[in-house]
């Protein structure tokens, strides 16, 4: 019997099926980051290009069932795979399908904060396609320049880099579940925005790498283990994770608290859409600086160490392998198989492979 796609997952599938199938037919050698770069003839730019499926927002689950909120999740998820590459936004395509009893209205919705959501972005909205279907699904193509023959990947760290993370961390899992305990009716607007409008880090990103301070990056869109296990992979390098709880930002040691669950698995979450990037160590002064002047929100999350890859915290009670949590397509407890189980999952599952 042959195998199914859910006795592999998605990332076995990439690394044994996909990427060996087209290997020979790609742009360029690199696959597995989260753009492709394409050499623009006779000029020394770059194409940077991403394309991504619009998640059906994870604040649908509250009742919030808001198809602008759709649109703009849509054009959010692409824009930060285009900020882990520091490319100049350019231009934004959708596909979109909906079923032939669907409000007119409803497909309103979803454009408008698709249109709100590239102007936010810097993206032209530059058309793409329409068509009947069974269910309403939304997927993008975002395109960006680097204006340089080099680009920003996951292959790059060296040990002894410092893993910074661009943006906040847990501020978005830990506001849906304030959202989800006390209604959404006691939300602010600033709550509001934080689980309906997330926003990528290109503005950060571009300044960083104008700057020369970023050797490797990928974003956070499955888990913040995920994406640092995306550069250790690709950089062949083993990742040292500081997990003193003292350095834990006071929100996510609050909602733990009234959450009942680790801190630590509200800290690895996603949906905050940061990015996960790699700093020299001769570089941090630089990157310090840069940070401040350009109020760049930042933590410093640990440091690579010799390979092989690994992901290694270090507790007060001494250095333990930590399990990969992240979102995964195809398996039991991957988002598209059920939101809210999902939710569950990431933040109720053991952390150490030891435990």
């Amino acid at each position: 019997m042959s195998e199914l796609l859910k006795d592999v997952g998605e990332f076995r599938l990439l690394s044994e099926v996909v990427f060996p199938s087209i290997h020979q037919h790609a742009c360029n050698a690199d696959l597995g980051n989260d753009c492709a770069f394409i050499q623009i003839p006779t000029t020394d730019q770059t194409l940077v290009v991403t394309t991504d499926a619009g998640p059906r927002p994870l604040v649908w689950s509250l009742g919030f069932e808001c198809y602008r909120t759709w649109g703009w999740y849509t054009v959010v998820c692409n824009a930060s795979d285009l900020a882990a590459a520091a490319a100049e936004p350019l231009a934004f395509c959708s596909s979109v399908e909906g079923s032939d009893s669907m409000p007119v209205a409803d497909m309103k919705e979803f454009f408008a904060g698709l249109a709100e959501a590239c102007t936010e972005c810097g993206l032209t909205v530059a058309g793409g396609n329409l068509r009947s279907a069974p269910r309403f699904a939304a997927h993008g193509t975002a395109l960006g320049l680097v204006r340089n023959k080099s680009f920003l990947g996951r292959t790059g760290a060296k040990p002894g880099d410092f893993l910074i993370v661009v943006g906040k961390c847990g501020e978005f899992i830990s506001t849906y579940l304030k959202a989800r305990r006390e209604g959404l009716q006691a939300m602010n607007a600033i709550e509001m925005s934080i689980i309906t409008r997330p926003k990528p880090q290109s503005r950060p990103m571009m300044s960083l790498r104008n700057a020369g301070l970023i050797e490797a990056a990928s974003d956070n869109s499955d888990g913040l283990l995920g994406a640092i296990w995306n550069i250790c992979e690709r950089s062949h390098c083993a990742a040292e994770i500081e997990m003193a709880e003292a350095s834990l930002p006071p929100l996510i040691a609050r909602t733990a608290k009234i959450e009942g669950v680790n801190p630590w698995n509200i800290m690895f979450f996603w949906g905050d859409y940061n990015v996960i990037v790699a700093v020299r160590p001769d570089r941090m002064d630089e990157f310090d600086r840069t940070a401040r002047d350009s109020q760049i929100t930042h933590r410093i999350v640990g440091k690579m160490s010799v390979g092989p890859p690994a992901l290694n915290g270090i507790t007060e009670s001494g250095r333990r392998k930590l399990k990969l949590l992240r979102n995964e397509n195809f398996v039991s407890q991957g988002f598209n198989n059920g939101d809210v189980d999902h939710v569950s999952y990431m933040l109720h599952e053991q952390l150490f492979a030891d435990a």
